[in-house]
């Protein structure tokens, strides 16, 4: 009796695990005004040499994100295959004449590619040296950018920073 019901137990897990694999997470696609509220990093001064941590404003700062459905899927496995969407993600500076920025992805590729997941809701992409993470269902975003740091100060003055915010869908 008791291998039975462990029998029945495991085909249920299994079956549960299986419905778990497909991204069933609502649909991303849509255009969203995110408005960042706080960010922090690193400048140089200049005439000492050195770095220090410093507080930027962003009360004004807010991005544009686009979120294009591609219609094409992947899978990867992680014990149970897992079927995710694949989108294409563009940000841009709020009033901005400037083109969009592309985000890009090398998820389980080691390539780079346009077409990128968002599994769990969530979306993970760069372009160049700046990391946008994403959250749609709790609707923040988190902004990475690591240039500078590494670099001569005469070739880049950038300064690193990290920058969150709340995303609206619009």
């Amino acid at each position: 009796m008791i291998g039975r019901r462990a029998g029945a137990v495991g085909i249920l897990c299994m079956l549960g695990t299986a419905a778990l694999a497909e991204d069933a997470q609502p649909d991303p696609s849509g255009t969203y005004l995110c408005k960042l509220t706080a960010s922090a990093g690193l400048r140089l001064d200049v005439p000492s040499q050195r770095w220090s941590g410093t507080v930027f404003n962003v009360q004004n700062e807010a991005l544009l994100v686009k979120v294009f459905d591609t219609g094409k899927t992947s899978t990867y496995q992680t014990g149970v295959p897992i079927t995710y969407k694949k989108y294409t993600v563009s940000f841009k500076n709020f009033g901005s004449q400037d083109k969009a920025r592309e985000c890009v992805s090398s998820f389980l590729s080691g390539q780079f590619s346009s077409e990128v997941p968002i599994m769990g809701g969530r979306l993970d992409c760069r372009f160049f040296g700046t990391q946008y993470r994403l959250d749609f269902g709790l609707k923040r975003i988190q902004i990475n950018f690591d240039g500078a740091y590494l670099d001569d100060w005469k070739e880049n003055q950038d300064t690193p920073y990290v920058a969150v915010g709340t995303c609206e869908k619009v």
